[in-house]
């Protein structure tokens, strides 16, 4: 039917996975990068279970909620894109140049930090990709991901 689902809240992965498989035209987006929790404390769960999702070329994931999901104080998430090195590594890792994008979650997002700091860090990230990615992470891939219709 040429539709998508966002995902959310993840636990496990085997429902993303098992779905991807059985439905295999259908678009999942995995919201605020699988719930990682704090960049510096990903599990082996997470990695195993985002890299079993990104095997499937229809699972896609939004880069959001780094900052809120920080082992830090309301609104004192750390500012250095270094910091959130290891999911953002991750994530680039499997789901490539094409099946990322970037998503604010703001206004939840003000309970890490304000929003000119999570900007900061995702166009840090998608520069130092190169290639264009950046253009593509802010809005092209979510063009290509949710199929949306252009509106003049």
């Amino acid at each position: 039917l040429n539709l998508s689902v966002d995902v959310n809240g993840l636990k496990a992965f085997e429902p993303v996975v098992s779905l991807a498989r059985k439905v295999s035209g259908l678009r999942i987006v995995i919201n605020h990068c699988g719930n990682c929790g704090d960049a510096q404390k990903i599990t082996t769960l997470w990695k195993e279970g985002m890299a079993a999702s990104a095997k499937h070329s229809n699972v896609s994931c939004k880069i959001s909620a780094l900052m809120e999901m920080t082992a830090t104080p309301p609104g004192q998430a750390p500012t250095d894109t270094a910091y959130y090195q290891p999911v953002l590594d991750h994530l680039w890792q499997h789901f490539g140049p094409e099946r990322l994008m970037y998503a604010s979650n703001w206004p939840v997002s003000d309970k890490g930090a304000a929003y000119d700091v999570i900007v900061k860090v995702a166009g840090e990230f998608a520069s130092s990709k190169g290639d264009g990615f950046a253009e593509k992470f802010f809005w092209k891939n979510s063009l290509a991901i949710y199929q949306w219709i252009e509106r003049k």
